[in-house]
């Protein structure tokens, strides 16, 4: 988005939170602040406040504030009451029991409450490698929705355009399972969004944060929904071209993937460093094709990024962990991974084998489909078979390298003695 006028604004909060105001502001404003001004920004739930307590001068870019003959309490700034002071954005001074705040918007804020089709912009989630992600209201229904707003870079020729208007209306027919609902892909004016169900939950790199390394089977089944969700996604033509660890939604055991990319261009914005410092992350999950392509080539480099999010999962680190995004776009292209990370978290070789084989560096290497990948996670190899305790009908999940052991049933205490041959 181009960089516009510089826009201000004044908040005040109770000491509880639970009020809040608002209000724009210019330069050249004079605002008179109190609980009931005549003419002014008022705080009506403040009784330390006086009907008219200071006056706001904003000039510069700077807010001079003099408290009134007619305020009855101190007017604090810096911890220090005083008569009058000058507040630069990010400052705050407090009356009675109210802090006031003084801060310049951002660009994003400053788009708060503008329309986009039937979509009426409430609050800005984040700035990612897409563009900035707004909650958003339908205007003609409580509806509750996602909109991202793409940076024009992302759709700038005619060819990226008609991509993101094919793949956005197969996504929103379709409707796919295990991926988040799209309501539509389309422009609004010079603008290009799309808007998608808000889907509640943890992302798996809140997950990982949270957590760190999570346990193998549970980081399995995680990458076995991601994988049947990458295999629609394939039978329906399509690539996520976006996925990482926070494009990944995880509640009650199921995961859903959100943000695709619709054809842009992603990698090619990181790489150009065009993209902002939040969203470099994408730089731990990129295939090597990718880097060197500037786009996604096909499902394969999808396959290449849930390898590296598989990693990730069960070491609780990227497959590069402390690097610039720079030298992590070159390792994916030259530097083999240190799979004894894999090994010394107990991941069975089996498994390693299958992660090894998704970060291979040529995409010929790896699966040649999400199916492929999926009956290959699924096998007794890498998910194990079951066990049933005799005492309590519980299942257990048994490994390869169980075999012939006992197990002691947590639930009724009997033992279970797993068969040699699985």
């Amino acid at each position: 988005m181009s960089k516009g006028p510089r826009v201000f604004e004044l908040v005040a909060i109770s000491r509880d939170h639970r009020k809040q105001r608002r209000q724009k502001v210019d330069n050249g404003d004079v605002i008179r602040v109190g609980r009931k001004p005549e003419d002014g920004f008022a705080v009506p739930w403040d009784t330390q406040i006086s009907r008219e307590h200071v006056e706001l001068v904003i000039k510069s870019g700077k807010v001079v504030v003099k408290k009134l003959a007619t305020a009855q309490n101190g007017v604090h700034f810096n911890g220090k009451a005083l008569q009058k002071f000058k507040l630069k954005p990010g400052d705050q001074f407090r009356i009675g029991l109210t802090t006031f705040q003084f801060h310049e918007q951002s660009e994003a804020d400053s788009m708060v409450g503008e329309n986009f089709g039937d979509f009426a912009l409430s609050k800005p989630l984040g700035n990612g490698s897409l563009g900035v992600l707004y909650g958003a209201s339908k205007r003609t229904s409580r509806l509750q929705a996602a909109l991202r707003v793409l940076e024009p870079c992302l759709v700038n020729t005619t060819s990226l355009t008609e991509q993101f208007l094919n793949q956005g209306k197969c996504l929103c027919e379709a409707q796919p399972g295990g991926i988040a609902s799209y309501m539509v892909a389309e422009q609004n004016g010079p603008q290009w969004y799309t808007a998608r169900e808000y889907v509640l939950g943890m992302s798996v790199e809140q997950l990982i944060e949270k957590n760190g390394a999570i346990p193998a089977q549970r980081a399995l089944e995680i990458v076995q929904q991601i994988a049947r969700q990458l295999t629609t996604l394939h039978e329906l033509r399509l690539c996520h071209g976006n996925l990482k660890p926070s494009n990944v939604i995880y509640r009650i055991g199921m995961s859903r993937l959100v943000d695709l990319a619709f054809g842009a261009p992603v990698a090619r914005r990181i790489t150009e460093s065009k993209a902002p410092e939040s969203c470099r992350s994408f730089a731990d999950y990129v295939a090597p094709e990718v880097v060197e392509a500037g786009d996604t080539t096909d499902i394969r480099s999808d396959l290449y990024s849930l390898g590296c999010i598989w990693f990730e999962l069960t070491t609780g680190q990227p497959v590069f962990p402390v690097a610039d995004a720079t030298t992590k776009l070159i390792s994916h292209q030259s530097v083999k991974p240190d799979w004894s990370r894999l090994l010394d978290v107990g991941l069975n070789r089996t498994s390693v084998g299958v992660i090894q084989q998704l970060l291979s560096k040529s995409p010929r290497d790896r699966h040649e489909t999400p199916a492929a990948l999926l009956a290959e996670l699924n096998s007794t190899e890498v998910a194990g078979s079951f066990v049933q305790c005799e005492g309590c009908d519980k299942r257990y999940r048994i490994r390869e390298e169980q075999a012939g052991r006992k197990l002691k049933c947590k639930e009724c205490g009997s033992t279970i003695v797993v068969p040699h041959s699985l």
